[in-house]
C-alpha cells in the first residue's frame, strides 16, 4: 500500500488548489477523482466576480473565460426587475470544463498524482494514518482533504453532518439571451413553488436554470420558466443537474488527519449560490494548513481547528453569515409579499449603487416598511455579500 503526505478527494475547483498548494510546498499528494475527465458534465451556472480572482492572487486564463458580465439583474419572472450596474457587479461566467481540467492539470503539473475515474468506497482514520480503499486500489496518507461535493461521504461518515441542499436543473440553450453581458437572478419559480431562477450569458450559449427544496416536477418547472421567457424555440446543448448546498454548512469541517472543503464543508453561499471564489479559497487555505500541521507533526482536530477559526473570520466565512441572514429574511413570507409588492412598483430600472436604489424607492412612494427593508437588502448585499459570493 503506498503512501502519501496527503491525499485528497475530488478534483473540482476545491480539490485541485489544495492539491496543487500542497505539491508546490513538496509534499506527496495524490488527488482521487471519480469523474473521468474533470469538470465533465458541468454542475453549475459558471459565475464568478473578479473580485474573487484578485483576493486569491490568480492569473485569469483567456479559455478559461466564456463571457464577461458588468451587471446583474434582479427581480420576479412575471413581476418588476432591478438591474445593477456597479463596479462590483463585475466578472465573468466560466466554461467549467476547461477551468476545472485546467486546475487539475496544474496540480498534477506540479507534481501531484492524478487518479481518475476512481471511487473512494471505504475510508479508515488510524492513530498513525489515514487509509482508503478505491476502485483502484488503497493509499494511505497522513492526512486527507474532503472535497468530494454537497453528499461527501467522508463527512457523513466521521458523523460531522449532513448538508441540507437545494436540487438544481439547468439547460445550456444555443443562443446568447437579449441581455448577453448581465447574470439574471430571478426571486421566484414557475407554478409559485419554492425556488429561484437564472439565466447567465456564454459566448454562444446560455446556462438556464432553476433550484428549488422541492424536486417534484423541478424539470417540469424549469421547461416553464423557459417558455415564459420565450426561450423555447432555442436547442438544448446540455442537461447538468445536481445539488446546491447553502441551507446550511458543516459545523465542524475539520477531524483528526481530516479537512473538509467547498461543497463539501456547505461552504457555497446562501444568497447566490455561488460556490467557485470559496472553493479555490478553501483549496489555499487547507493546503497551507495541512503543510503547517505535517510539518508540526500536529495532525490532530485540536490542531487542525485553525482551519475552521481562520475561515470564519475570512470574508467567505463573514459573507456565508451575511448571505444566511439575508437569504432568510427574504424568504420570510411576510417579506416576499413585500417583495412582490415592490417589484410590482418597479418596471424596469438600472440602479448604479446604494444611493440611487434609495433615490429609486423615493421616487416610486413605497411606504416606510417597503423602504426600510430594500434598503437593508441593498446594503447588505453591496457592503456585505456580493465580492465574496459570486
Amino acid at each position: 500500500m503506498k503512501k502519501y503526505d496527503v491525499i485528497v478527494v475530488g478534483a473540482g475547483p476545491a480539490g485541485s488548489m489544495a492539491s496543487r498548494t500542497l505539491a508546490k510546498k513538496g509534499l506527496r499528494v495524490l488527488l482521487i477523482e471519480r469523474k473521468r475527465i474533470p469538470g465533465m458534465p458541468k454542475q453549475c451556472a459558471e459565475g464568478i466576480n473578479k473580485k474573487a480572482f484578485e483576493f486569491l492572487d490568480m492569473q485569469v486564463k483567456k479559455n478559461w473565460i466564456s463571457n464577461e458580465y458588468d451587471s446583474i439583474l434582479v427581480g420576479l419572472i412575471k413581476g418588476g426587475k432591478a438591474l445593477f450596474r456597479t463596479p462590483r457587479t463585475k466578472g465573468y461566467v466560466l466554461d467549467r470544463k476547461v477551468f476545472d481540467y485546467d486546475l487539475a492539470m496544474e496540480a498534477k503539473a506540479e507534481g501531484s498524482r492524478l487518479l481518475l475515474d476512481t471511487a473512494v468506497n471505504k475510508l479508515s482514520v488510524g492513530d498513525d494514518e489515514v487509509s482508503v480503499v478505491t476502485s483502484k486500489g488503497q493509499f494511505s496518507s497522513t492526512l486527507l482533504i474532503a472535497a468530494d461535493g454537497p453528499q461527501s461521504h467522508i463527512a457523513r461518515q466521521l458523523g460531522l453532518g449532513r448538508l441540507n441542499s437545494y436540487f438544481a436543473f439547468q439547460y445550456e440553450l444555443e443562443g446568447r439571451p437579449n441581455l448577453h453581458s448581465t447574470l439574471q437572478v430571478f426571486l421566484d419559480s414557475p407554478s409559485g413553488l419554492d425556488g429561484y431562477c437564472w439565466i447567465f450569458p456564454k459566448k454562444n450559449s446560455m446556462n438556464i436554470g432553476i433550484g428549488s427544496t422541492v424536486l417534484s416536477g423541478l424539470k417540469d418547472r424549469l421547461d416553464e420558466f423557459i417558455k415564459i421567457m420565450d426561450l423555447s424555440s432555442r436547442k438544448i446543448l446540455e442537461l447538468n443537474t445536481g445539488l446546491i448546498p447553502g441551507r446550511n454548512k458543516l459545523k465542524k469541517a475539520f477531524y483528526d488527519r481530516i479537512l473538509v472543503i467547498g461543497d463539501a464543508a456547505g461552504h457555497t453561499n446562501p444568497l447566490t449560490g455561488g460556490g467557485i471564489p470559496v472553493a479555490l479559497y478553501d483549496g489555499v487555505l487547507a493546503g497551507e494548513i495541512a503543510v503547517e500541521a505535517i510539518k508540526a507533526g500536529k495532525v490532530n482536530s485540536k490542531f487542525l481547528h485553525k482551519y475552521q477559526r481562520q475561515w470564519d473570520r475570512s470574508p467567505f466565512g463573514k459573507a456565508w453569515e451575511d448571505g444566511f441572514r439575508l437569504k432568510n429574511d427574504l424568504t420570510k413570507q411576510a417579506n416576499t409579499e413585500i417583495l412582490k409588492s415592490l417589484f410590482s412598483k418597479v418596471g424596469f430600472e438600472t440602479i448604479t449603487g446604494r444611493k440611487g436604489a434609495v433615490k429609486k424607492l423615493i421616487e416610486k412612494g413605497f411606504t416606510f416598511r417597503e423602504s426600510r427593508m430594500l434598503f437593508r437588502i441593498v446594503t447588505g448585499i453591496f457592503d456585505k455579500v456580493i465580492d465574496y459570493a459570486m
